[in-house]
């Protein structure tokens, strides 16, 4: 009965170290599982710091890109504008030719033309 005793204490002395061995190869393997999925952590991190950014540029370039379209869409209203007044203020200056040349008399002959017309009549 004590070789019994003894060899179960032995079997199971064996177990545990056995237990304690496999648990210490499987602890092993996650931490290296741990520090590979940790690294490929660090390079998705890097990554998406990169992609972060990248959006961040093309956000203040495309910022930069309509404070230039709003500015060129200023400048060509102001052309606009500026050729609108010009067209009126010739349109005005048409409209007030048109009325003078309608209020004002037939151009007559005087005296001194028709002398000089009639002295260019004889000479010939």
């Amino acid at each position: 009965l004590q070789e019994l005793r003894l060899s179960k204490m032995e079997v199971e002395a064996e177990l545990e170290a056995c237990i304690e061995r496999s648990a210490k190869r499987e602890v092993e393997k996650m931490k290296v599982e741990l520090q590979e999925t940790q690294a490929r952590l660090l390079e998705r991190d890097s990554e998406l710091d990169a992609c972060r950014k990248e959006v961040e540029s093309l956000r203040w370039q495309m910022q930069q890109a309509q404070l230039a379209a709003t500015a060129r869409l200023h400048c060509t209203m102001a052309e606009l504008d500026q050729a609108k007044a010009q067209v009126t203020a010739e349109q005005n200056k048409v409209k007030e030719a048109e009325e003078r040349a309608q209020t004002q008399p037939t151009p007559v002959a005087t005296p001194a033309l028709s002398n000089a017309t009639t002295a260019a009549a004889a000479s010939k």
